[in-house]
């Protein structure tokens, strides 16, 4: 009997170790996928700052406007599934098709777009607490 669970886990090791080596991720769509993750956390920082700017605030709809258009165009990794709520994105459409060394160069896009929208939210909420 016990030798016949050790057959059978190793059988079950040797499975999970053979399936593992096929389904190894690119490193470069690794690597554009934690920009992606980055890049999304910079988005909800962003996102709780615009929530808590009053109403009335002109500035309020011009970044509400550039974080809801940055979240649409917001590109998805191939391969990798992450979940933002938010931020004005849509799982549903067709995925781009294009070399692992692009989609890198794709995230890296997004993440100084929302670094560069951040940054000026941040700027303009400490100005508006000096008044």
């Amino acid at each position: 009997m016990k030798k016949r669970i050790y057959q059978l886990t190793f059988l079950l090791i040797m499975m999970l170790l053979g399936c593992n080596g096929l389904s190894k991720k690119d490193p470069i769509l690794l690597e554009a996928f934690e920009i992606h993750k980055k890049s999304v956390g910079i988005a909800a920082k962003s996102f709780d700052i615009w929530e808590k700017l009053p109403a009335n605030d002109t500035m309020r709809s011009k970044f509400e406007s550039e974080l809801k258009d940055w979240g649409h165009n917001l590109v998805e990794v191939p391969g990798f599934h992450y979940h933002h709520d938010g931020l004005g994105h849509h799982h549903n459409r067709t995925p781009l098709k294009i070399p692992p060394d692009d989609m890198l160069l794709v995230q890296k896009e997004f993440k100084d777009s929302i670094e560069s929208i951040h940054q000026r939210i941040l700027r303009y909420e400490a100005g508006q607490r000096k008044q």
